[in-house]
């Protein structure tokens, strides 16, 4: 943190008080920079209070000069500004695909006074160890906490807290996403701390006992939600063979050193997360935005020199042919007691992999009709015979 000045009052004092005008009561007045001294003279009126010496913060750090510009041609293996967008957005977009086949969506917004960015995995909880549930989201929380160009814990998180900055990251079941945002002066800076999460990550022995207690932590606060606790059901009625089925959120149980699966060689903790790391984090399994009011070819400068130098594994996405619920574990009840006082009926069926309907979203379609609100929709009816107060829909996973 930025040391705090104090202004400060030399106590060098001159014998140089003075009485007032003789017209007025006898009121000591002194010479600037003089201590303040008992005179022991009585004042008819209040005596003012002298203010105390303000408190100056220093100013905040400059942002950081830009670097001098680069030919990024070379990184690019394929861009294009042609985005289809609203008449009325005022922001300019470009795609690109790097050579590392790490796609990146630059967004200029001429009026903003933020930036942002975003990084999205396509990896998550799913593709944890057996017999590590919970690793993908320890990986997450490891990764805010040191690398080899900015090695302090706190360097990241402090850097964007005095630039009026935040950020934050979530682990799902196939995807892992990070983001932060900051004043839009400081986002070269905090843009280059973000890049080496994907770059050089520590991985620190004692950052990783402090985040495994943190997991624990926020496991057992989602132990009193009940959002939380049907999921779990949810993913405890599936096949036990599909990865759905495992715990997802991580323990200081299930976070403990033991050896891989087929092998009764032990291995910590930490060194399965980096194997994972490295097993599973590719450049063509990540896809970047970034938001700032500097043109397009300003942002492509900021950007593409740090994440064209993320290693690409040539990985391809996880799959899982079989299906979590097969038709032996449908068609099954449930009754839950909440932990708040509510009550809810959720229908849940099974639906083939839409990973690749992306620009169509069929299941668009079955929620839009079964969320609809208006007059002869299916909530109409149930609020008609007072058996709804609302309703809602989501899609869980891909397959």
């Amino acid at each position: 943190m930025a040391d705090t000045y104090l202004s400060a009052v030399s106590d060098r004092a001159e014998d140089c008080w003075t009485p007032s005008p003789p017209q007025t009561p006898a009121r000591m007045t002194r010479c600037v920079g003089d201590p303040v001294l008992d005179l022991s003279v009585e004042d008819p009126r209040e005596e003012e209070e002298v203010p105390p010496a303000p408190t100056l913060l220093p100013p905040p750090s400059p942002p950081s000069p830009p670097p001098p510009r680069v030919d990024t041609s070379p990184l690019i293996l394929e861009q294009t500004d042609t985005i289809d967008k609203g008449d009325s957005d005022p922001r300019s977009y470009r795609w690109l695909r790097l050579r590392n086949n790490l796609q990146v969506v630059l967004v200029s917004d001429p009026q903003t006074d933020r930036a942002a960015a975003a990084m999205d995995v396509a990896v998550g909880s799913v593709s944890d160890p057996e017999e590590l549930p919970g690793l993908a989201h320890f990986l997450e929380h490891m990764l805010f906490l040191g690398t080899e160009k900015y090695p302090n814990t706190d360097e990241y998180q402090s850097y964007l807290e005095q630039h009026g900055g935040s950020s934050n990251a979530f682990t799902s079941h196939e995807n892992t996403s990070y983001y932060f945002e900051v004043q839009r002066e400081f986002l070269p800076g905090a843009l280059d701390r973000f890049a080496q999460f994907f770059l050089c990550p520590l991985f620190s022995e004692s950052a990783a006992e402090r985040e495994i207690n943190a997991v624990d932590s926020e496991n057992s606060k989602n132990l009193q939600s009940d959002a939380w606790r049907l999921l779990q059901l949810m993913k405890g009625a599936a096949h036990p063979a599909h990865p759905w089925s495992r715990f997802n959120c991580g323990s200081r149980e299930t976070l403990q050193d033991k050896p891989a699966a087929g092998s009764d060689a032990p291995r910590s903790v930490r060194d399965a997360l980096i194997a994972f790391y490295e097993q599973q984090y590719s450049a063509n399994r990540m896809a970047v935005a970034v938001l700032g009011r500097e043109s397009l070819d300003d942002l492509e400068q900021i950007t593409l020199p740090l994440f064209a130098a993320v290693a690409d594994k040539g990985l391809t996405p996880p799959v899982w042919p079989s299906q979590p619920y097969p038709d032996e574990r449908l068609r099954r009840w449930f009754r839950v007691v909440p932990v708040r006082d509510s009550s809810s009926l959720t229908v849940m069926w099974p639906l083939p992999s839409l990973r690749m309907e992306y620009a169509t979203k069929p299941f668009r379609c079955v929620s839009h009709v079964l969320g609809h609100e208006g007059k002869g929709s299916l909530l109409s009816l149930l609020k008609r015979k007072v058996w709804s107060a609302d309703s809602g829909e989501r899609a869980v996973g891909s397959g």
